[in-house]
């Protein structure tokens, strides 16, 4: 038994009906974890204290389990302890299970592109008079988004993947 490209041809219009959802639901949590990713980079970059321990044992949680067992926790198992989220819906589920997710991924390719940048870069922003923040966000962070983004781009592509773990929610 081989390739059935007849098969293939029969499903296309049932595939191209759920392409848009496949992206909305993408794009939505690549864009929150994103953001995220960016929050906790920081956190684990200038090592606030608290913060800090709190970020690494999220980072740790979400890099050591799989996501379906993510998304079976954060949509079955929570509703059951917090009342409150028992009438989320799947989609809603599996944008924040993504965005759980990718952003501990996020947010270590992010920290290691900020370490990767030379030390002297932020010593000469501030030499300068710059303050720490003008020198993250004018010297150091667009230096860190050009070695970060080929690792970012395969974390979107990769959670793109990933959105066909959320039709065991549904």
């Amino acid at each position: 038994m081989g390739f059935d490209f007849n098969y293939m041809l029969e499903l296309l219009p049932i595939l191209l009906r759920y392409l848009g959802t496949t992206m909305e639901m993408a794009i939505w949590g690549g864009v929150f974890a994103l953001i995220l990713a960016v929050v906790l980079a920081n956190i684990r970059v200038f090592k606030i204290p608290v913060l800090d321990q709190l970020t690494q044992l999220y980072i740790s949680f979400f890099r050591g389990t799989p996501l379906l067992v993510q998304l079976f926790l954060l949509y079955y198992g929570l509703p059951q302890i917090f009342p409150l989220m028992v009438g989320i819906d799947a989609f809603t589920a599996a944008v924040i299970g993504l965005t759980l997710h990718f952003a501990a991924y996020m947010a270590e390719s992010i920290r290691a592109a900020i370490i990767g940048i030379d030390r002297s870069q932020m010593e000469a922003s501030l030499s300068i008079g710059m303050t720490t923040r003008q020198a993250m966000q004018r010297i150091i962070l667009p230096q860190a988004t050009r070695v970060a983004l080929p690792s970012l781009m395969n974390y979107f592509i990769d959670m793109i993947k990933s959105t066909s773990l959320a039709f065991t929610l549904a």
